[in-house]
C-alpha cells in the first residue's frame, strides 16, 4: 500500500516582505522628523544667543502704585503741609482738567525669592523703559528654552527607540544567519 503525505507547504513571507518599501519609507519619514527638529533646535540655539546679547534678562514683573499713598491713613497727628496735601489727594483726587496730574506713580520690581516669597525694590522712572524690555526678554527667552527643551526630549527618546530596534535587528538577524 501507498501512503500518502499531505503536500508541503511553502512558508509564507512575512507581512513586510509583501510591501518591501514599507520599511524604507518609514525609515525615510523619520530621518525627515529628525532633520526638521535637528534644524529647529540649531535655530532655537541662535535666537537664545540673541536675546542673551540684546541686553539684560530680568525674571520678574513690574508694580505700580500711587507715590502719595500715606503710611497710615486716617491717622493724622503732626504733618506737614505737603503731607496733609498729599493725604488729601489721596483721599479727593484732583479734577483731570486741570492740566496737572493728580498723583505720581513709583514702580517696584518685583520677583519671587528661593522660598516663593515676593520681593520688591524701588525702580526708578527713567528706568521703567529698560526694565520692561529686559522682563519681556525674559518671557520670550523662556519660551524659547521650554520648546528647545521639548525638542531636546523628542530627539533623546527618538534615540533611544532606535537603538532598540537596531539591537533587536542585529540580533534577529544573527539568529536566522
Amino acid at each position: 500500500e501507498k501512503i500518502e503525505l499531505p503536500d508541503a507547504r511553502t512558508t509564507a513571507a512575512p507581512r513586510q516582505g509583501n510591501r518591501p518599501g514599507l520599511a524604507i519609507g518609514i525609515l525615510k519619514e523619520i530621518e525627515k522628523l529628525l532633520r526638521d527638529w535637528q534644524r529647529e533646535l540649531q535655530e532655537l540655539t541662535l535666537r537664545i544667543q540673541d536675546i542673551r546679547l540684546e541686553g539684560p534678562v530680568i525674571d520678574g514683573w513690574l508694580d505700580s502704585q500711587p507715590e502719595a499713598t500715606p503710611k497710615h491713613p486716617g491717622f493724622l497727628q503732626h504733618a506737614e503741609l505737603t503731607d496733609l496735601q498729599s493725604y488729601v489727594d489721596t483721599i479727593h483726587p484732583s479734577p483731570q482738567g486741570s492740566g496737572e496730574i493728580s498723583e505720581r506713580v513709583a514702580y517696584r520690581l518685583c520677583h519671587l525669592d528661593t522660598d516663593g516669597q515676593v520681593r520688591c525694590q524701588e525702580c526708578p522712572v527713567d528706568q521703567v523703559a529698560s526694565v520692561s524690555l529686559a522682563i519681556a526678554r525674559h518671557q520670550k527667552l523662556r519660551q524659547l528654552l521650554s520648546r528647545k527643551q521639548h525638542l531636546e526630549l523628542r530627539l533623546g527618546q527618538l534615540a533611544e527607540t532606535l537603538v532598540t530596534v537596531h539591537g533587536h535587528l542585529k540580533e534577529s538577524d544573527r539568529k536566522f544567519r
